[in-house]
């Protein structure tokens, strides 16, 4: 005995081209007609998008396209072609960030060129002392070693020139430090901290590390450093310094 047809929910009519598939009319909505012997569908419910033909699942949500039907609007699903490109990890950020490490290792959006025209390598100490005085309270951007350490020579020499001087006018050889040392080592303090956070920049470190020889400890290492050469690659801190003297 054949089983009976599995009766249509009110409003739909066996599709006229398709007898596989029921169609509303009315609502132009589409759906695979019950299997044999189905119940009928309980009202407001539909077939659910991974069951087979006869089987019934939740209602449709309100504005949302119908399993089967072929007006359908397609809907973007994730990870298709035409899906807005998201930003993914490690992925170039937009243009405009200028530190984003390049192909190269260089800092992308800069000039691979450009160098820091305040200090290059094999200064004067006639240059040395000039630059570092003009950049008197400067603690951004890099220093050479040749820059660092002449200055640290002409405040020697200053310091030493001082004292003998308070020996001379005051008589404190043996009164520890005169006011001529004591104003000149005022005076060279902070373009002297200045040019060795300068220093460690160019080596790719933070200027808090001149702070290090306070352990005793630290003496070796900090002399490593600011005896080492710095990168010739555009850091953190910012330009190189250049290869020569301006106009080379």
């Amino acid at each position: 005995m054949q089983p009976q047809p599995a009766p249509l929910p009110p409003g739909f009519q066996l599709h006229p081209e398709n007898p596989q598939f029921m169609w509303n009319p009315t609502t132009n909505e589409v759906r695979p007609v019950p299997a044999p012997g189905a119940p009928p569908a309980p009202a407001g419910y539909g077939p659910g998008p991974d069951s087979p033909a006869g089987s019934w699942g939740p209602p449709q949500a309100q504005g949302q396209s119908q399993w089967g039907s072929p007006h359908a609007q397609p809907q973007q699903q994730w990870g298709a072609p035409h899906a807005q490109p998201q930003q993914q990890w490690g992925a170039a950020p937009p243009p405009g960030n200028p530190w984003h490490p390049g192909p190269a290792g260089h800092a992308t959006g800069h000039d691979d060129t450009a160098v820091d025209p305040t200090s290059w390598l094999g200064m004067s100490l006639v240059d040395s002392v000039r630059w570092t005085l003009r950049k008197y309270a400067t603690f951004s951007g890099r220093s050479s070693r040749s820059e660092y350490w002449y200055f640290f020579l002409f405040n020697l020499l200053v310091s030493i020139a001082a004292i003998a001087m308070d020996n001379v006018l005051f008589g404190t050889l043996n009164g520890g430090s005169g006011p001529i040392d004591l104003l000149t080592s005022l005076a060279l303090f902070i373009p002297g901290i200045a040019v060795t956070a300068r220093r460690l920049h160019d080596t790719g470190r933070s200027g808090w590390w001149m702070l290090l020889p306070l352990t005793i400890i630290g003496i070796i290492p900090y002399l490593i450093w600011v005896c080492s050469e710095g990168s010739r690659e555009h850091n953190r801190y910012g330009l190189p310094v250049a290869q020569g003297p301006p106009g080379t």
